[in-house]
């Protein structure tokens, strides 16, 4: 995969190819101050060098906007387990600008006292620190989420740095008994327009 692919699949790696791609860029910085180049880079007019620097700050600039892309998610669907535990697969999203990741499944127990047919929703609270998520980052709740233009995602309308990523349904007797990925039709932001 070409770093410049302006599609590329996630990657949970994106700052170890944005280090590795600023090491590149800071040493040809620092090579124009003593007239000397990095090893591999040839340059012989000052076009070749700007050419070549300019192919550098495109290759960051897509893994930055790979990496920040305004509504992004991939997997984390969310499944039942039992009647009261369900599952969040692995994956990553997008929150505040930060990419969130699940490394491997999570399993989240729940507990509801409605005592009705009703529905909840799972919502993913961003870490304080770190972007992987586990079962403490997964909370559920009977509010609704909206869509939000401005975070091409659904979210919590209080809780706003909240991200909805599934349904739960419970019975009368407070028992699981369904989850599903919400939207159902989607994972990824809808389309603008």
């Amino acid at each position: 995969m070409a770093l410049s692919d302006p599609h590329p699949p996630f990657s949970a790696d994106t700052s170890a190819e944005s280090a590795k791609l600023n090491a590149k860029l800071t040493a040809l910085f620092d090579a124009l101050g003593d007239n000397t180049y990095p090893s591999g880079v040839n340059v012989t007019t000052d076009e070749s060098f700007t050419d070549h620097v300019r192919n550098l700050d495109t290759e960051l600039a897509s893994i930055a906007g790979h990496a920040s892309h305004l509504g992004y998610r991939v997997g984390m669907g969310v499944s039942q387990k039992d009647n009261d535990e369900f599952y969040v697969g692995s994956g990553g999203l997008e929150i505040g600008g930060n990419i969130y990741t699940v490394a491997s499944q999570i399993t989240k127990a729940v507990s509801t006292s409605e005592g009705t047919d009703h529905t909840e929703y799972v919502y993913i609270d961003p870490p304080a620190s770190g972007n992987a998520l586990s079962a403490d980052d997964v909370e559920y709740s009977t509010t609704a989420p909206v869509f939000s233009d401005s975070l091409q995602g659904y979210y919590h309308p209080t809780n706003t740095d909240w991200r909805c990523i599934g349904t739960l349904t419970f019975d009368a007797s407070n028992a699981l008994t369904g989850a599903a990925t919400y939207p159902a039709s989607e994972c990824s932001p809808r389309p603008r327009g």
